[in-house]
């Protein structure tokens, strides 16, 4: 199976002088995203401060592998990606990044390289480890409000 979307990307920023910058148009670009398994799992959480929650989970979820995740929230939250969860390449990995809010943020694979990479002088290629997947994604939320959180992971 196969879906069909459309992104549309208009960027316009306001800066404190008032001063307007902005994308000289908006671009929407037609995507097809092959999902192997048809199957695509929607979700809302209301997550309090201070607090975290599985979006998803490999072992857990109808959908045990992505190749699409989108998540908008309207507080900013951070998302953790562990890999190699059971530890089968030896080493598992973590990581979070910030999503701001009411900004979507999308990924088009789980696939991510589990790795025990420490930086050294000169630095090591950062695509070390053994290729893996992303096994769960959590959400911390340490904005100071309630988070409402709409998640969709499609395989």
């Amino acid at each position: 199976m196969s879906i069909n979307a459309s992104i549309t990307v208009h960027v316009k920023i306001t800066t404190d002088s008032g001063a307007v910058i902005e994308s000289p148009t908006s671009k929407t670009v037609p995507v097809t995203l092959a999902l192997a398994n048809e199957e695509v799992e929607t979700r809302n959480f209301k997550l309090a401060t201070a607090a975290s929650v599985n979006i998803w989970e490999a072992a857990e979820s109808p959908v045990d592998s992505f190749g699409l995740v989108y998540i908008l929230s309207d507080q900013d939250v951070f998302i953790e990606k562990v890999v190699d969860d059971d530890n089968g390449a030896g080493v598992e990995t973590q990581f979070a990044q910030k999503i701001s809010a009411g900004i979507p943020y999308t990924m088009s694979s789980g696939i991510a390289y589990g790795s025990d990479y420490v930086q050294t002088v000169p630095p090591a290629d950062v695509v070390t480890g053994t290729l893996d997947v992303i096994d769960r994604l959590v959400i911390n939320n340490q904005s100071g409000s309630e988070a409402n959180i709409d998640v969709i992971v499609g395989s």
